[in-house]
């Protein structure tokens, strides 16, 4: 899969659906959810949720990475943007800034993470 702007936007819009669905895999959350008898090809159910959570885990680690190499302005952005779901009107509202500077600051915040994520090889077998 390619990292087109809007697969980046899919990305940081997961963040908060992954954190939750991390939070529910924790090892003590899995040990109540291994009593159902559920076998899939040979692998138990407790199996299969600790995959998930070791993808999930690689996932947001990617996320974090992205997010610690930008700038607090467009750290903001993500968060309103993506993480609390704005749309792109509200935004400049709330960060206080033009409608122009938000659209370049989006070009550059998906600029940036394109290129980030290009210099990451594991991103492209995870969203495969």
């Amino acid at each position: 899969m390619q990292n087109t702007f809007k697969n980046i936007e899919d990305m940081y819009r997961r963040y908060e659906k992954i954190k939750y669905k991390l939070f529910m895999l924790r090892p003590k959350n899995t040990q109540v959810l291994s009593f159902s008898p559920i076998y899939h090809s040979g692998e138990s159910q407790v199996e299969k949720m600790a995959v998930e959570r070791a993808d999930l885990e690689d996932e947001l680690k990617l996320i974090q990475y992205c997010l610690n190499t930008m700038t607090r302005d467009e750290r903001l952005f993500i968060h309103y943007r993506y993480f609390m779901d704005r749309d792109m009107e509200m935004v400049p509202v709330l960060i206080n800034w033009s409608r122009c500077e938000v659209f370049r600051l989006r070009k550059s915040v998906l600029a940036k993470t394109k290129w980030l994520l290009s210099l990451d090889t594991k991103y492209e077998r995870m969203t495969s």
